[in-house]
């Protein structure tokens, strides 16, 4: 038979029970899992020509890992070469005449001259009168205001020099430009999926030549119930993704939440979006493009309400209580 004590006592157990639990059930959750997330790529590129012209290389294969800036294939340029070579060869010529002061110092030393005989006629004349004719004297005098506008001219002219070479520089400049884009170069690192072109063929400025992706790090999206998860818990947090292999393998990557998408859909979700870091294993990338995958996300230690609560306080408010 119970006793009275007895009783009292788990009545006390079990009202303790369910404080514990409802305490427990109150406790923010510490992770978020997405359980229906995709492998996305970051970049996905076609890459174009630059210039029109036909093929006369293709390096790219398919499979092959290149690096940004890498050399890809090459259009037929030999016309390009010599342009740049003449731009070079009149440039070098512009550069040397502007850097010539020949011309300037001769005609200097020219009105250097014709302002001595002009000056010895007025002195011969202060000493003996007449001794050199006024007629004389206005020649000199020409020859004088002559040799000034010379060197005027010369200046102008070495100046003029100097801008011709810039222009000269600027062709040469954009003769090795046009020379550049003739080459078809990967813009991000990444592996080639695709060649689109092949040696011979004809394309135009804009035709896309290979595609390449970005492998080394992907994106996994997935998405979170807004009644559930806020989005300032989960931007920029820690991200830890899941993906099964063959034969129940898994595998699991870091990474970080790079993206919460401010607009909420109909069924009152939201995208989150991470980027992780691929491996290699055995010549192979382990994370690919279109996998599923799961997604746990490290939430922010502080509950959703903490700041509106702390902002209520210091303004000396009481907070509601629900």
């Amino acid at each position: 038979m119970l006793t009275r004590s007895s009783v009292l006592g788990t009545a006390l157990g079990a009202i303790a029970c369910l404080a514990l639990a409802a305490k427990s059930s109150d406790d923010p959750p510490a992770a978020a899992l997405l359980s229906r997330c995709y492998v996305t790529v970051i970049d996905d590129v076609l890459v174009p020509a630059r210039e029109p012209g036909s093929l006369i290389e293709v390096e790219a294969r398919e499979g092959m890992l290149v690096s940004e800036g890498a050399v890809l294939a090459r259009l037929d340029d030999a016309l390009v070469q010599l342009e740049l070579q003449v731009a070079e060869a009149d440039c070098l010529a512009a550069e040397e005449k502007a850097g010539s002061d020949i011309d300037v110092r001769y005609a200097r030393a020219s009105a250097d001259v014709t302002e001595a005989e002009y000056q010895q006629a007025l002195d011969a004349n202060v000493r003996f009168a007449e001794t050199i004719t006024l007629a004389e004297v206005r020649r000199r005098d020409l020859n004088r205001k002559r040799d000034d506008f010379r060197v005027e001219q010369a200046d102008l002219e070495h100046r003029l020099s100097a801008h011709a070479a810039a222009a000269k520089s600027a062709q040469a400049a954009r003769a090795a430009a046009i020379l550049e884009r003739r080459k078809v170069v990967a813009p991000v690192d990444g592996m080639v999926i695709e060649v689109l072109r092949n040696r011979g063929e004809w394309v135009e400025l804009g035709d896309p030549v290979l595609r390449i992706l970005r492998i080394d790090r992907l994106r996994v999206e997935g998405y979170l119930n807004v009644g559930q998860f806020d989005a300032e818990q989960v931007a920029d947090r820690p991200a830890t993704v899941e993906i099964k292999l063959s034969r129940g393998r898994t595998e699991s990557f870091s990474g970080k939440v790079v993206f919460v998408n401010p607009i909420i859909e109909a069924n009152g979700e939201y995208r989150v979006v991470a980027e992780v870091a691929n491996r290699e294993r055995n010549g192979q990338w382990v994370l690919k493009p279109g996998m599923q995958a799961e997604m746990t996300i490290e939430l922010t230690s502080a509950a959703p309400n903490d700041g509106a609560v702390e902002r209520r306080a210091a303004n000396g408010t009481t907070p509601i209580s629900e």
